[in-house]
């Protein structure tokens, strides 16, 4: 047993993906937000066949880099930045706000399929 406050060293090298795998498994319970920037955006992609929520998410991952958010999918980053205005146009996005983007990083990790 470990002592009083120590984890396992395998814990220690994999609790991102277990704190992932915990969050996913609420989400596909019906426990994610059906209400929110992330979730108003899904059901804009859904009718519109728009590509916000994937744009969104590399947008995040590449730290707000429209250009490196445009390689990671495979397009200009003039495109991305077109993408973020009318996104802004549909949700309450605040990305100048750090606690929103983390929210919204949390929540599109909880739900990627991948």
């Amino acid at each position: 047993m470990w002592p009083r406050g120590a984890t396992s060293p395998a814990y220690d090298e994999s609790w991102d993906d277990i704190l992932l795998q915990r969050l996913r498994t609420a989400a596909r319970s019906g426990r994610s937000p059906d209400r929110g920037p992330v979730a108003e955006l899904r059901r804009h992609d859904e009718a519109n066949a728009t590509e916000y929520v994937v744009t969104l998410q590399a947008w995040l991952e590449a730290q707000g880099d429209p250009t490196e958010a445009g390689e990671r999918l495979g397009i200009h980053e003039n495109t991305v930045r077109y993408r973020l205005r009318k996104m802004a146009e549909t949700a309450n996005l605040q990305l100048d706000d750090a606690k929103k983007r983390l929210a919204m990083m949390i929540e599109l990790a909880a739900t990627d399929t991948d």
